[in-house]
């Protein structure tokens, strides 16, 4: 096993391709996100499509949980 760290900018035009082509690529297991819940509602659509948990620990909008039945909010700021 092996852990893979992949930093994206969610600010490149061209994110949610570059997130898919990743996620196709490296098959992850989880996704531990560092984002804010704007930036993870902005992807709610990319991330319905993946059976895989997302872990986010900046989102503290509770609509986030609501993306899928395997997302958890970790709130380490609030």
């Amino acid at each position: 096993d092996e852990i893979v760290f992949l930093v994206l900018n969610v600010k490149d035009k061209n994110f949610t391709e570059i997130l898919k082509n990743s996620m196709l690529k490296n098959k992850p297991v989880a996704i531990v996100s560092f984002l804010s819940s704007d930036e993870i509602l902005g992807l709610k659509n990319e991330l319905k499509h993946y059976a895989i948990p997302v872990i986010s620990t900046l989102a503290t909008n509770n609509n986030v949980a609501d993306i899928k039945n395997s997302f958890i909010q970790v709130c380490i700021d609030n």
